[in-house]
C-alpha cells in the first residue's frame, strides 16, 4: 500500500530514480536554456495576448490590427536569414541580446503609437519583428544544438513546451493583474523588461556557445532533405489555425462580451490546459507521430467548426479548453519531427527555415484578411478547411511510411 511507510519509501525511491535518470540523458546547457526561456516567456505573455486589444482600445479598428500583423510578419520573414547569419557569426547569446534590444525598442515605441500614424505603425512592426526572427532563429537552435540525442527530439520538444505552457499561464496573470488592477502600462513594461533581463542570466552559463562555431547551410541543400516539405507543409497548415487561433479568435472574444476581462480569461485558460499535455504528447513514439497529428488536426477541426455553428457562451470557453487538449497533439510532434531533421542535417538551418517558414505562412492568411475584410466566421471555415487537409496529409503519410 503506498500510505504505508515501505510503499511511500518505494514511491520516493522511484521518483528520485526517474528525476535523476531524465535528468542524466540531457545536458547541463539544456536545463540552463530552459531555464531562460521559462523567464523569457514570462515576459512575453505578460503583454502578447493584449497587443491586439489595447490597439483596439485606443481606437484602431480591427482593419489597422490586421495591417499591424500584415506588416509585423512580411518584415519578420527576411529577417530570418539575417538572424541565421548573426548567429553564425556572433553567435547565439549576442543575437538574443540584440533581440531584446529590438523588443525594448517595441515596448518604447509602441507608447507613441496613435491612430493614423502609419509611419509609427511600421516602425513598432518592424521593432517587434527584429526582435521575433533574431530571438527565435537564435533560441531555436540553442534548443537543437543543446539536445545530445536525435532520438530524444519528441520527449525534450514536449518538456521545452511543459516549460513553455508552464511560464505562460504566470506570464498573463501578471499582466492582466497590472491591467485590471492599476491600468498602468509603464507598470507592465518595467515588469517585462526585468524578466527579460533575467533570462539572459542562464544563456551566459551555458557552454556549448564558448566553444563551437556553428555555419549555415545553403538553402537549397537544405530543402532536399529528407521530409523537408512534409514537415514543413504540416507546419505551414498548422500555423493557419493558430493564425486565426491567437489573434482573430481573442478579438472576436472581445468584441462578443465587450470587456478586457474576457480576454485575461482566455490567456490564462489556454496555457493551463496546454501545460497538462505539453509533455506528454513529447512521449508519442517516432512512428505514431503521423497519426497523432492527423487525430489532433480532425479533433480541432471539429471543434472550428462548432464554433461556426454554435453561438453559446460557455461553449466558446469551453471549446477553447478542447482546442488545448488537442492542438498539442499537432504541435509537439510536428516540432519533433521538424528538430530531429535539424539534429541530422544542420540545426541553425532548421531553426532559420522553421521560423521564416512560419511567418511566411501567417503574413499571407494576414495579408488575406486584411485585403478582403472577411467576417470571423469566414476566417473560422479558413482554419477548419486547412485542418482538413492537414489531417489528410499526415493520414497519407503515416500509409507511405
Amino acid at each position: 500500500m503506498l500510505g504505508s511507510p515501505s510503499g511511500l519509501t518505494t514511491f520516493w525511491s522511484r521518483t528520485r530514480n526517474n528525476i535523476n535518470h531524465l535528468r542524466g540523458m540531457r545536458s547541463r546547457d539544456f536545463w540552463l536554456f530552459e531555464l531562460s526561456t521559462w523567464l523569457h516567456v514570462v515576459a512575453i505573455t505578460i503583454i502578447a495576448i493584449f497587443i491586439p486589444i489595447l490597439l483596439l482600445e485606443r481606437g484602431f479598428d480591427v482593419q489597422t490590427v490586421l495591417l499591424f500583423y500584415v506588416l509585423f510578419h512580411t518584415i519578420n520573414v527576411p529577417l530570418n536569414f539575417l538572424a541565421g547569419a548573426m548567429v553564425s557569426s556572433i553567435g547565439a547569446r549576442s543575437t538574443i541580446i540584440i533581440a531584446i534590444f529590438c523588443q525594448l525598442l517595441f515596448l518604447i515605441s509602441y507608447g507613441f503609437l496613435e491612430p493614423g500614424s502609419l509611419g509609427m505603425l511600421i516602425l513598432v512592426a518592424t521593432a517587434a519583428a527584429a526582435y521575433d526572427a533574431l530571438y527565435f532563429s537564435a533560441s531555436m537552435f540553442l534548443f537543437m544544438d543543446s539536445t545530445q540525442d536525435k532520438n530524444n527530439s519528441g520527449t525534450n520538444t514536449g518538456i521545452f513546451y511543459a516549460v513553455v505552457r508552464s511560464a505562460a499561464i504566470i506570464g498573463p496573470l501578471i499582466g492582466s493583474g497590472i491591467l485590471l488592477l492599476s491600468g498602468s502600462q509603464a507598470a507592465l513594461i518595467g515588469v517585462v523588461i526585468a524578466f527579460f533581463v533575467l533570462s539572459l542570466i542562464p544563456l551566459f552559463c551555458t557552454t556549448k556557445e564558448n566553444t563551437n562555431t556553428h555555419r549555415i547551410l545553403p538553402l537549397r541543400s537544405y530543402i532536399k532533405s529528407k521530409f523537408f516539405w512534409g514537415n514543413h507543409l504540416s507546419l505551414g497548415l498548422y500555423k493557419i489555425h493558430e493564425t486565426v487561433g491567437q489573434v482573430l479568435w481573442p478579438i472576436f472574444i472581445f468584441l462578443y462580451f465587450g470587456s478586457l476581462e474576457s480576454v485575461a480569461f482566455l490567456a490564462i485558460l489556454v496555457p493551463v490546459v496546454a501545460l497538462s499535455c505539453s509533455y506528454f504528447s513529447g512521449l508519442i513514439n517516432l512512428r505514431h507521430r503521423y497519426r497523432a497529428i492527423a487525430l489532433g488536426a480532425a479533433a480541432v477541426a471539429l471543434i472550428w467548426l462548432g464554433r461556426i455553428l454554435f453561438e453559446n457562451d460557455t461553449w466558446y470557453y469551453a471549446s477553447v479548453v478542447l482546442v488545448g487538449l488537442f492542438g498539442l497533439l499537432m504541435q509537439v510532434p510536428i516540432d519533433a519531427n521538424i528538430f530531429r531533421a535539424g539534429k541530422e542535417t544542420n540545426e541553425l538551418t532548421a531553426s532559420v527555415v522553421r521560423n521564416a517558414f512560419s511567418m511566411g505562412t501567417k503574413a499571407l492568411i494576414f495579408l488575406l484578411l486584411w485585403l478582403t475584410s472577411i467576417s470571423y466566421q469566414f476566417g473560422f471555415l479558413f482554419a477548419f478547411v486547412a485542418l482538413v487537409l492537414l489531417t489528410s496529409l499526415n493520414v497519407l503519410r503515416q500509409h507511405m511510411k
